[in-house]
């Protein structure tokens, strides 16, 4: 089998292009976490179909609270990544 050697500029090239794309990928689960939160944190405030009212007659209201709006945080989050590494790659095989 026969293995290439990259130059060191190229080498360099692709490990920047490596850490945009992890700071780019993790911008946009912040954005989307961030999102879903207030999503959820919207629907608990307004009584969207009464869930405020059940929530704040539980026992428990803290708890569900919290897996409510880590639910929503997460999928957002997953969501928002997937949508950015799409978003991505297509503006970077027009730019390549």
């Amino acid at each position: 089998m026969i293995q290439k050697s990259i130059s060191e500029k190229e080498r360099q090239r692709l490990h920047k292009q490596h850490w945009d794309w992890l700071k780019f990928i993790a911008l946009c689960a912040l954005a989307g976490i961030t999102f879903g939160a207030l999503i959820s944190l919207w629907i608990i405030n307004s009584d969207l179909n009464g869930f405020g009212s059940l929530l704040a007659r539980s026992a428990n209201r803290v708890g569900f609270t919290i897996l409510l709006v880590a639910g929503f945080a997460s999928t957002f989050g997953m969501v928002a990544m997937g949508v950015g590494i799409t978003i991505r790659s297509q503006v970077q095989d027009r730019q390549d």
